[in-house]
């Protein structure tokens, strides 16, 4: 699956140099906390990684970069600049940018194994009743694709390291911190309580764009979030796909955690299929 998705990305690369429009795709982990996200998706980071490397070492032009960054509480941190706080803002196309995101140009996968493990180890976790190492944030891992050959400047808002050539393609990968109740973690500590709440809220609002998109509405409001504000470029953006892994708890008192997990992912396939029949 995993090849398929890098090698579809690699193919739309070439069709969004027609258009001028970049390809995206989004792959992200949706569930309940401690339900196994984000031990899904570390190996998912490096193994895409890696086949990216890999595309990208078969393709002269084509120049590979990484940026890793989480929402924490509505704040945007960079995970590889000792989580600073920067900025999203609006580009003249209505294109969502992170301003003040380091960037790093990847030359072969022990550098961006590297890049991964260093933004994976700044991320917010605490303890909780669920889980001894609960992520309290939403982690964006962005590979970006560029053409070297264009001799165009990046006219984005991020700070880069030596890289030139235009946007020609972006794989988003998403682990989202996980959907929990008070009473599950049984913290009385009012900052545990209070990123349960800003989890929630993100969440819901992530919730309500796919309701939206799912009813056909012209207007869904992506700007209720940090989260959908990044995300919506690959939810509703020209040449964008989007992937929901969804991450169920056995257990029987997570039923109905899983039921919804399950209605959200059948209900963002059905939008997926029906803008590939369009």
């Amino acid at each position: 699956m995993l090849r398929s998705l890098v090698g579809s990305e690699m193919c739309i690369r070439d069709r969004s140099q027609v258009d001028g429009h970049p390809s995206n795709l989004t792959v992200f982990a949706y569930g309940q906390t401690g339900s196994g996200k984000t031990y899904t998706m570390v190996p998912i980071y490096n193994r895409i990684a890696w086949e990216a490397v890999t595309a990208c070492d078969s393709s002269a032009s084509t120049q590979l970069s990484i940026s890793f960054f989480e929402i924490y509480c509505s704040k945007v941190l960079d995970l590889l600049a000792d989580r600073a706080v920067v900025r999203t803002l609006e580009d003249a196309k209505g294109q969502v940018q992170v301003a003040g995101l380091v960037e790093v140009p990847v030359e072969d996968m022990e550098q961006a194994a590297g890049i991964i493990a260093r933004g994976q180890d700044s991320r917010v976790t605490h303890a909780n009743a669920v889980h001894e190492q609960s992520s309290r944030s939403h982690a964006v891992l962005q590979l970006l694709l560029r053409d070297s050959t264009s001799g165009s400047l990046i006219l984005t808002l991020t700070l880069t390291l030596g890289i030139s050539g235009k946007l020609v393609g972006k794989l988003v990968l998403v682990d989202l911190a996980g959907s929990e109740r008070a009473s599950e973690t049984l913290s009385d500590d009012k900052a545990t309580r209070h990123e349960g709440a800003e989890i929630n809220k993100s969440l819901l609002a992530l919730k309500e764009c796919i309701r939206a998109m799912g009813r056909g509405d012209k207007h869904q409001q992506f700007r209720g979030s940090k989260l959908t504000q990044i995300l919506r470029d690959g939810l509703v953006g020209k040449r964008s796909r989007a992937v929901m892994i969804a991450a169920l708890s056995p257990a029987s008192g997570s039923t109905e955690h899983t039921l919804n997990t399950l209605r959200y992912a059948d209900r963002l396939k059905e939008i997926g299929l029906r803008r590939q029949s369009a």
